[in-house]
């Protein structure tokens, strides 16, 4: 009884939120030109991205790919469209909602015999990714969320890694452990933090904590293509980061003006966090020996570094150089417990192209001999090239190569070019 009672909540809730998002996008306009709701902003983005991809080279079988995304976000509150120097309190809070749908083939890495996928989207359906109450700090320093979030990009995630495709590059450290709520999964949790990205002299502090439970329910029950377990458990997370805005760190970088040429690279900053969680399966603590997947508890250490290569190297162009690593002290509940990444972005490289961004990232991500003996790792080198059209639509190509795929040493190399289309339709 309580379960279907659960799964009808679960409906319920999320096609009155689909129903929510979707009016406001209709009748933004309309609801903004009402004097009587001048006090109330509305805000909405739509976000269109398409990931063609193949692989001529390497692998169980010579085949492609291609996965759309559409990601529709809704947000409420008074101080959207104000200057953060005038806010009250009012002005800091927003209520948002954020749908993901997600169409293709999501399996076409396991059929070429890759651990991890491609594309950055990684799996086909609908999500409801976002409904939350938020404080935004604006000038001062305290931020909070409570409500149905993913873990990133609160915490494990680094605005670097967006410029990549492959997922192992654009994730949070390629983290593995089984419900934790990394997007597109969401579950029900609370983030509590302090400090300005910009402002802060000492940095920020965010404290988060999850309900793993609701992964199932909020995630994957909208896909039947990419089951997972139905779990119970929670996560606990604390995350430092600063960024480097001081004139010693930036002196020796040659500033490109981003509001006249379209594309910001990433602020130099560094992030270290970590989180531990446990997770059972049907509320008992049974291992992943007897259910066939890892359960339990798990403690991971995460960090990133952002620096820009001119305070190295003299250079006439924007750069940004990063490392990223992860660490999983538990490797008989986690899949892949260690990660590595080194990559780097370069701005304005092709003469008169000011805007376009350039990059290129290797990444190699260690197994758990305990959950797959015999397997190592697999490692990606991402080479792509951002050609910005307008300030709304970008076409990436690029090229990727996949080492030791699987881990297991049995498959030669994958060479798969594609090209990536995106753009801000609202």
């Amino acid at each position: 009884m309580l379960s279907s009672l659960k799964t009808v909540y679960v409906i319920l809730f999320r096609n009155v939120a689909i129903g929510v998002l979707f009016f406001a996008t209709l009748n933004t306009g309309k609801l903004l030109a009402q004097e009587d709701l001048d006090r109330i902003d509305i805000s909405t983005d739509i976000y269109y991205r398409s990931q063609p991809i193949f692989n001529p080279v390497g692998g169980f079988e010579n085949s492609g790919s291609i996965l759309q995304g559409l990601w529709l976000q809704f947000k409420l509150g008074k101080g959207i469209n104000k200057n953060k120097a005038v806010w009250t309190e009012l002005d800091h809070w927003r209520i948002a909602t954020r749908l993901a749908i997600v169409r293709g083939d999501g399996n076409y890495y396991q059929q070429i015999g890759a651990a991890y996928p491609l594309q950055t989207m990684t799996s086909s359906g609908q999500w409801l990714t976002e409904a939350t109450i938020t404080r935004e700090p604006g000038e001062g320093n305290l931020l909070f969320k409570a409500g149905i979030f993913t873990l990133n990009p609160e915490f494990m995630d680094s605005n670097i890694f967006n410029n990549y495709v492959h997922s192992a590059i654009n994730d949070t450290f390629n983290d593995e452990v089984l419900g934790v709520p990394i997007a597109p999964l969401a579950a029900t949790g609370v983030m509590l933090g302090y400090g300005n990205a910009m402002g802060s002299k000492y940095g920020t502090l965010k404290l988060g904590a999850f309900g793993i439970m609701p992964t199932n329910q909020f995630g994957v029950s909208y896909s039947a293509k990419n089951p997972i377990p139905y779990l119970s458990g929670g996560l606990a997370i604390v995350q430092w980061e600063k960024q480097f805005n001081s004139k010693k760190i930036l002196s020796k970088s040659s500033s490109i003006n981003s509001s006249d040429n379209g594309e910001s690279l990433p602020m130099p900053g560094i992030m270290i966090g970590g989180y531990w969680s446990k997770s059972y399966t049907n509320g008992n603590g049974s291992s992943y020996r007897t259910i066939n997947v890892p359960v339990g508890e798990n403690r991971t250490i995460y960090g990133s570094i952002i620096l820009p290569l001119e305070s190295i190297i003299p250079s006439s162009v924007n750069s940004r150089i990063w490392l990223a690593g992860r660490i999983g002290l538990d490797t008989e509940n986690n899949p892949a417990p260690s990660y590595a990444g080194i990559g780097l972005l370069r701005q304005g490289l092709i003469p008169g192209r000011l805007g376009d961004v350039t990059g290129i990232a290797a990444v190699t991500t260690g197994f758990s001999q305990n959950i797959t003996p015999g397997t190592t790792q697999e490692s990606v080198i991402e080479f792509n090239h951002m050609i910005r059209i307008s300030s709304k639509i970008n076409i990436k190509p690029f090229v990727q190569l996949i080492i030791n795929p699987g881990g297991t040493g049995d498959l030669s190399p994958i060479l798969a070019p594609g090209v990536e289309f995106s753009a801000s339709i609202w």
